[in-house]
């Protein structure tokens, strides 16, 4: 009785397993699957271009045109003409759980998730030629791993046979009795002359300091001088992919390569969003955006978040709201800029009374871009310890 109860439970069990299973691969999107090619690439680009497509794929909440409805869905696949956007609505949990596929005409959607749809036609794209370069570079590291372990045998065998390929037709000789007699006389006297014996009657002997790789023998000829070693070329280490530059303005910086002729493209490290917004408008050349242009310009600047900074003010800030001056931040690499005004749209916090050589810390947005290279940042002060005390009281 005790062995059926076990063996039901059991089948129960692996029923159970087999349907979850079951369930998550129907849950599971092709940008997914795309997505887990390359999430863990040793490319830096490769692997923020993966996470810049995630984060427009993922489930997140899609609304209509008229903002009344909105619901929680993954994307699926476009239509090449953007006529319509699949999406896979999940509703529930467990055994209640509801997966069922919604194809919406992109006109009925709002103008934030009809710029979501054109940002994702856009990286398909360039995530189907990422995924092609992943599986050409592990092929290529393969071949190579491969190769180099064939190489290396055959060399190994290929001495072998050119010392045996050497000794044929050679008559070895073995030497007359009186001969060897001579030969073993005279090479033991070349080692005692060499090395005279070591006894334990002396103080002891130093260590034995091993030659500096590189330095040249004593009395060996040239040829036979060990060569420096070769340093090993050091890669120079992938952007940050923390959120440290959400509260060190040095990380900030450092996240950012400035464009130039080897890349003509700005690089923003971890700062995928930011990425995401320049993007979009960098489409337009640098002119006049378009409607759904500038929701998803907004939308990217909005999903980077805000950041946490502090700085040491070199007077009081300008009243029009100007306080680049002021925090006197290094500067961005050139030709990138980035310029501090006082936040408009929130309180922006005990300003006023800030002087020179305060220490102060605020917490920033990104409000817009300035031209192809400028970043403009809206900032509100935290205020100090004691102030913040009082306020409390």
């Amino acid at each position: 009785m005790f062995r059926r109860s076990l063996a039901v439970s059991l089948l129960l069990l692996l029923v159970t397993f087999s349907t979850s299973r079951l369930r998550a691969q129907e849950m599971t999107t092709d940008a997914e699957r795309s997505w887990a090619e390359l999430r863990n690439s040793q490319d830096v680009k490769r692997k923020l271009l993966a996470d810049r497509w995630r984060n427009v794929t993922r489930q997140q909440d899609w609304g209509d045109a008229t903002g009344k409805f909105k619901t929680s869905a993954k994307y699926v696949e476009h239509d090449p003409q953007l006529a319509w956007v699949k999406l896979r609505v999940i509703q529930g949990t467990g055994s209640k759980r509801v997966v069922k596929d919604v194809q919406i005409p992109l006109e009925k959607l709002s103008k934030t998730c009809q710029s979501r749809v054109r940002q994702i036609a856009t990286l398909s794209e360039k995530i189907a030629a990422a995924i092609e370069e992943e599986k050409k570079a592990a092929e290529d590291d393969e071949a190579g791993t491969e190769g180099g372990g064939r190489e290396m045998m055959d060399e190994s065998r290929g001495g072998v046979g050119e010392t045996e390929d050497g000794m044929a037709g050679i008559d070895v000789v073995e030497p007359a009795a009186e001969t060897r007699g001579e030969i073993l006389t005279e090479s033991r006297a070349t080692e005692t002359a060499a090395e005279p014996p070591v006894t334990n009657n002396g103080p002891p002997l130093p260590p034995v300091i091993p030659r500096v790789p590189g330095a040249p023998l004593e009395g060996a000829p040239e040829s036979d001088q060990l060569a420096p070693p070769v340093e090993a070329a050091v890669e120079s280490p992938p952007p940050a992919s923390d959120e440290s530059w959400r509260t060190s303005y040095e990380a900030f910086r450092e996240n950012i390569t400035p464009p130039d002729r080897s890349q003509p493209t700005i690089g923003w490290g971890a700062m995928q969003q930011l990425a995401a917004a320049h993007d979009t408008m960098s489409r337009h050349g640098g002119g006049p955006l378009d409607e759904a242009a500038l929701a998803e310009v907004k939308e990217s600047l909005a999903a980077a978040g805000e950041v946490t900074w502090d700085a040491t003010l070199s007077g009081p800030g300008d009243e029009s709201g100007d306080w680049t001056s002021a925090l006197n931040l290094p500067p961005l690499q050139d030709p990138m800029t980035i310029r501090f005004v006082l936040e408009r749209e929130r309180d922006p916090g005990p300003w006023q009374n800030r002087q020179s050589g305060e220490q102060v810390r605020f917490i920033g947005r990104f409000f817009e871009f300035e031209g192809p290279t400028g970043i403009v940042v809206a900032i509100r002060f935290v205020p100090p310890i004691g102030e913040a005390v009082r306020e409390r009281r």
